[in-house]
């Protein structure tokens, strides 16, 4: 197991390079993307960064050959970037966000949120696709020769490595599917301004806090570890896109879901917003640390917690690398709002 992991890691890194999905977001567009940002560059990581860095989460081998979570400094310019929009349109379909503040109940704002998160989140999918696809296509003197470049022992199995491979190809692909059926009709509701197809809750805390999130997950369990999706049936899942950031002295949480689902999320206002400040400060943490990669935080502020608390966040996202547990309150003094 530690001889496989390790090989899966370094032949991983060795293929990335060219691998990375560039394709704009917008329907029907076949211009040159660019690096677009996710997160709000100069709005939002600018205001939570440390000498031009913020901390964002990567997932490492560790000595014993498992994924490790750490969290490492990166360049507020590279941080939450992806290949997904053109210039043209990375610029003008997010002009409301990024030129003006945002405020609760507006529409047309809340819906590019979750569009933002929609595109970054498909990107992502589409990238992992293609780097399985790269490494399900070497010849046995290609694989070989790289575990020879990488120094991984010959006798690891290359029939058990790309076993393995085929499998969690698959379950890529069914997301991608789920995706894709969400990126037409979020295009055409762009389109046509049909912004209230996005509904959304929304918690406002009266700090900043320096913490930013933009992304779109499928719960399994709410907070009392009711049913949300059964993952099982990937075609009836529902997803739920996140954003969270500081601005004007206070946090501003995000929580949205298309319109269609609304019965399925109704646990947010029974669960979540019914309850106080600090305990949806606390379920929200759990949600993102059991749910989000595309998170960054400042790097003076986290080296501000304890040690205890650092590890804390740290074992429950890697617990959630595996399995996630069936409520979505794990930890009930977990509050990343920092």
């Amino acid at each position: 197991m530690n001889q496989m992991a390790i090989a899966f890691s370094k032949l991983q890194s060795q293929l990335n390079k060219g691998c990375e999905y560039k394709d704009c977001f917008y329907s029907n567009c076949s211009s040159k993307v660019i690096n677009a940002h996710s997160i709000q560059n100069n709005k939002i990581l600018n205001k939570i960064s440390d000498d031009g860095d913020v901390l964002g989460i990567k997932v490492k081998i560790n000595k014993f050959g498992f994924p490790k979570p750490t969290l490492e400094r990166i360049g507020r310019k590279k941080a939450s970037t992806f290949l997904g929009f053109c210039n043209e349109h990375d610029t003008n379909i997010f002009k409301p966000i990024e030129l003006y503040d945002y405020k609760i109940g507006n529409k047309e704002q809340e819906f590019l949120f979750a569009y933002r998160a929609l595109a970054k989140e498909y990107n992502t999918k589409r990238t992992v696709k293609n780097l399985y696809e790269k490494m399900l296509s070497l010849s046995k003197e290609e694989l070989i020769d790289l575990r020879k470049f990488c120094g991984i022992p010959i006798d690891i199995g290359l029939n058990d490595y790309k076993k393995h491979l085929k499998l969690i190809s698959r379950g890529t692909n069914e997301s991608i599917e789920k995706l894709e059926s969400l990126k037409i009709p979020m295009n055409i509701n762009l389109g046509k301004d049909k912004f209230y197809k996005i509904e959304s809750k929304v918690i406002e805390l009266p700090e900043e806090y320096h913490i930013a999130v933009s992304s779109l997950f499928f719960i399994e369990w709410d907070v009392e570890g009711n049913l949300i999706n059964d993952l099982i049936y990937y075609k009836n899942i529902k997803p739920i896109f996140l954003t969270i950031f500081p601005q004007n002295q206070k946090t501003f949480i995000i929580m949205s879901y298309l319109q269609q689902h609304k019965n399925y999320f109704e646990f947010i206002d029974n669960q979540i917003l019914n309850r106080a400040l600090e305990k949806q400060k606390v379920i929200v943490s759990n949600m993102v640390t059991l749910y989000v990669e595309n998170v960054y935080l400042s790097p003076i502020k986290w080296e501000s917690l304890s040690e205890k608390e650092k590890r804390d966040y740290l074992k429950l996202y890697d617990m959630s690398l595996f399995s996630k547990p069936n409520s979505l309150l794990v930890d009930p003094k977990m509050d990343i709002f920092i």
